[in-house]
């Protein structure tokens, strides 16, 4: 069984990110396996499992209750944006 499940197509915002190529032929092989999802929604989706198992960083959120707003309303590049693995 995958550990995501098939993408619902929910509306997205774009970023842009730069990948080694071995990660992104994976993240594609991924996103085929994945019954064709996209290649944004299996990156949304290993972000969003990888954050939201971070107990260091919920607690990090509960102790600063105003960086999602902070972050949700920059407008143009921000660091959060510009992540480059």
């Amino acid at each position: 069984m995958p550990r995501i499940k098939p993408e619902d197509r929910t509306p997205v915002e774009a970023i842009t990110i730069r990948l080694r190529r071995d990660l992104i032929d994976r993240l594609s092989a991924y996103a085929t396996f994945l019954e064709d999802s996209s290649l944004n929604y299996v990156v949304s989706t290993v972000l969003a499992v990888a954050l939201d198992g971070d107990r260091e960083f919920a607690q990090w959120l509960a102790d600063h209750p105003d960086a999602l707003k902070r972050h949700s309303t920059r407008r143009g590049r921000s660091k959060a944006q510009s992540v480059a693995a």
